[in-house]
């Protein structure tokens, strides 16, 4: 199966926003976290349009790319699709 692929981030967030963030489900976050996610995710769809999210295993750090402060966090990766670059995935 190939995929085109223009662009990928890798941004680091608390693990209890993935719900929020891979299947839109915000029934576990505060209305102020939200607003902070709410803003950390429009940053990256202004910059890289549409695309599909790819996340890691759980740590614990000191920092994140959403508010600053430790947590258990994964490494989550926004991957924009475009016509001119290419990569292969093996089915497996």
């Amino acid at each position: 199966m190939s995929k085109n692929i223009d662009d990928c981030i890798t941004c680091t967030v608390p693990k209890h926003y993935l719900p929020a963030i891979i299947n839109d489900d915000y029934s576990g976050l505060s209305d102020y976290e939200e607003k902070e996610l709410d803003g950390f995710l429009n940053g990256i769809y202004q910059d890289f349009g549409r695309g599909h999210w790819a996340y890691s295993e759980s740590y614990f750090t000191y920092t994140n790319d959403i508010n600053n402060l430790g947590n258990d966090c994964v490494d989550i990766q926004y991957i924009q699709y475009a016509q001119d670059k290419s990569i292969d995935y093996i089915d497996a």
